[in-house]
């Protein structure tokens, strides 16, 4: 009886020790953690920011900076602003569909931009509507085409550029380049699909 009593004794001890030594490691700290709270504040926040710059964060192209207390400007118009009345608008429209509807915005630009240099040049009236209405200087006057424009898109763009001050410098005259009527008058300074543009004749 007491052996038995004895044996069940050891065998208890036995089963209390491995216990024990279950709950130890179950509660015991992992290194890693125990390392990583000893570590100060300020080089956790590093460790971290600089595990989050190696990640892929997605961006598929390059990253524009913009440093603080900068911001992107937008482009300087290229003369001073042009004011034009309503009318005087209406007559820049009309004359440049009329004599280049099929040049693109470019060539209405041109044409636009010679009715301004006319109006600026000494050897031409003053206004818009005189330069447009002088005897004999533009075609589409003469043949009825001026009355006829109708407005496209691309023409209000041209009108758009010219009144925020981009106006194509010096030229004063254009014509269809195989016309060469005007090479007496001006001077050739470069053609634009169909047209020839002008400036005025050195002395």
């Amino acid at each position: 009886m007491r052996r038995h009593i004895k044996t069940a004794l050891i065998v208890a001890g036995v089963l209390m020790l491995l216990l024990a030594g279950l709950i130890h490691a179950a509660g015991a700290e992992d290194p890693a953690s125990s390392i990583w709270e000893e570590i100060p504040h300020e080089e956790k926040t590093t460790y971290i920011n600089q595990e989050e710059q190696g990640k892929d964060m997605g961006v598929t192209g390059p990253v524009q900076e913009i440093q603080e207390g900068e911001c992107q400007k937008d482009a300087p118009a290229a003369g001073p602003v042009i004011e034009v009345s309503y009318d005087e608008a209406q007559l820049l429209l009309r004359i440049a569909q009329a004599e280049a509807g099929n040049q693109g915005e470019e060539g209405m630009w041109l044409v636009m931009s010679v009715v301004l240099n006319r109006v600026a040049s000494p050897d031409f009236p003053d206004s818009i509507r005189e330069v447009i209405f002088q005897d004999y200087q533009f075609t589409s006057v003469l043949d009825g085409n001026f009355d006829k424009a109708v407005i496209s898109e691309p023409c209000h763009e041209a009108l758009a550029r010219i009144e925020s001050g981009d106006v194509a410098k010096e030229i004063i005259g254009f014509e269809v380049k195989t016309s060469e009527e005007l090479d007496k008058y001006f001077s050739p300074a470069f053609e634009y699909r169909d047209h020839r543009f002008y400036t005025k004749k050195g002395d």
